[in-house]
């Protein structure tokens, strides 16, 4: 508008309105139609090529852009989900351990306590025999047997109950670590899971099998 000229000669940039938009729009199309130019028509294809052109790169660079960001983002969640799968499917399998190892201390402890409690009712028989005026002198030996049996039964049944079920942590000086919180600390695998105190709960099962067999 500044250096070109309408048909009539005028200088575009001493028109105003409509008259200085159409000047404009010819000028940009070649000139009139009448000077052998495209006119108005002509300059709003040109114009429209012009703008149109790095409008559809810009958004094509922005929905590429966009999109990249949106794949890049869709594979980090998937590579998320995939990882919290993956510890989940690992903290499944450790609880199925967890609960096959408390099944079996369920198990052995309530057979020990069993056997224990016929010699704790031995006991109370025999208490109630000393109560009722009986001479205690002539159940010595028994009231020996079972009083050292009901110990060693109870002794099996502490083993099996004081053997922790998780694996704890031992300090440089061979003892059991004990947190700020006064709790005793256990050992983790590289998930954060806690490890099975799986070889001293083996270890304490197959002793209390053996050892019991005598009290059966």
């Amino acid at each position: 508008m500044t250096l070109a000229a309408a048909s009539t000669g005028t200088p575009i940039a001493a028109l105003s309105g409509a008259a200085a938009y159409n000047a404009t729009m010819a000028a940009i199309g070649g000139g009139s139609i009448a000077a052998g130019g495209f006119g108005m028509a002509g300059g709003a294809m040109v114009l429209g090529g012009v703008v149109a052109a790095p409008i559809l790169a810009i958004a094509g660079w922005a929905f590429a852009s966009h999109a990249e960001d949106a794949l890049n983002a869709a594979r980090d969640t998937r590579e998320e989900v995939a990882n919290a799968i993956d510890k989940m499917s690992k903290g499944k399998t450790n609880l199925l351990k967890v609960k096959h190892y408390v099944e079996q201390l369920y198990a052995e402890t309530s057979r020990i306590h069993e056997i224990f409690l016929g010699y704790f009712e031995e006991l109370k028989q025999i208490n109630t025999y000393k109560n009722s005026g009986g001479d205690i002198n002539a159940l010595e030996k028994e009231l020996l047997l079972v009083v050292n049996n009901g110990y060693q039964v109870a002794a099996i049944l502490t083993d099996i109950i004081t053997t922790p079920l998780f694996k704890p942590k031992y300090n440089r000086n061979g003892e059991i670590a004990i947190g700020e919180d006064k709790v005793v600390e256990v050992e983790t695998d590289k998930e954060g899971m806690k490890v099975i105190n799986s070889d001293a709960i083996d270890k304490v099962l197959e002793n209390s099998k053996q050892s019991s067999m005598i009290f059966n």
